[in-house]
């Protein structure tokens, strides 16, 4: 995927290669403007120009149907406005942007259910109510006749959950669901999310900046740095062993313990990440890694590799060390 800049492109993800799979969570993390938000909505054709995905392929599987090439779907094809909202649905970062100022919340929840499920009025209204009742919206059904601007920034962000959740879809992609929440309706969406996983075998692509919630609710992560994948595999062992410096710099700058946080200083990662058309030679993180190796790590860049079951790593020196 490459923007367009100065009369040239720039690389803003490359060589992303993920697997969702039914019923899981796989949570995407990473410094912001690493390319998560950029390849979540990718899934869903949503690169506007001057962005563009310029190679690889976007599969979708529904059950019992033939797979979907993503990428070679026309603006015009049916099977693409099935796939938004339907198939596939997108929870945005900023709901504000994400709901019509000039539309009731009933008007666009009724809307997305008539268009993708296909059921009378009252049916609609209904499932609506219902589901803005489980993400803890109170008297919803008073919610249904009011505009964007009437609601505070945690309704907002439930209505916009409320959205994609509603026409069951097989897929989810969810770009930093609940940073408007507290902790006590973080946890109430989490618990849909988990229901939804259960009863309808939804796969969930979490874009976040929290590891709390990549501890608690992710089975498998992917971590990003500079459009690429340093690190992949299961949550339990990334989370508790990380391996690549930069996943074991990020756990590090997180405060295990707020108490205790509030009187010391949290380590950083040193330096700055590069600029999108100024990428270093070799590994892109190596002018900020304490290992990096003169001569191999600023020379070569190192591949996506599989050091253990479901495990992958993009790191010279730490795959010696696994394999050691």
């Amino acid at each position: 995927m490459c923007f367009r800049q100065d009369g040239r492109d720039i690389t803003a993800v490359d060589g992303v290669s993920l697997r969702l799979q039914r019923g899981r969570t796989l949570a995407l993390v990473g410094e912001s403007g690493c390319g998560k938000s950029a390849t979540a909505h990718s899934v869903l054709r949503l690169i506007q120009a001057p962005g563009r995905v310029n190679g690889g392929r976007i599969l979708l599987r529904p059950r019992g149907e033939d797979v979907i090439n993503v990428l070679a779907l026309s603006e015009r094809d049916a099977d693409l406005y099935r796939l938004r909202g339907g198939l596939v649905a997108l929870i945005f970062q900023e709901p504000q942007s994400a709901l019509s100022p000039v539309h009731t919340l009933g008007a666009q929840l009724c809307e997305t259910i008539g268009i993708h499920l296909r059921i009378p009025a009252r049916d609609a209204k209904a499932l609506a109510i219902e589901m803005l009742e489980q993400l803890g919206l109170p008297n919803p059904a008073a919610r249904m006749s009011q505009y964007s601007h009437e609601l505070s920034g945690g309704m907002r962000q439930r209505a916009v959950i409320a959205m994609a959740l509603v026409c069951r879809p097989q897929v989810l992609v969810a770009d930093e669901p609940t940073t408007a929440l507290d902790e006590r309706l973080r946890a109430q969406v989490f618990q849909v999310l988990r229901r939804q996983q259960d009863q309808f075998g939804m796969a969930v692509l979490l874009v976040t900046h929290d590891f709390a919630a990549v501890a608690k609710e992710a089975d498998d992560v992917a971590v990003m740095y500079c459009g690429q994948i340093v690190e992949q595999g299961p949550a339990p062992a990334i989370m508790c062993q990380p391996a690549h410096p930069y996943t074991r710099a990020l756990l590090n700058s997180v405060p295990a313990d707020m108490p205790r946080a509030a009187t010391r200083r949290l380590p950083t990662i040193a330096g700055a990440v590069p600029e999108r058309g100024a990428m270093p030679s070799g590994c892109r993180f190596h002018p900020r890694c304490p290992n990096a190796q003169p001569g191999l790590c600023d020379t070569k860049a190192p591949p996506l590799e599989r050091v253990s079951a479901g495990r992958q790593l993009a790191c010279f020196k730490a795959v010696e060390m696994c394999h050691a």
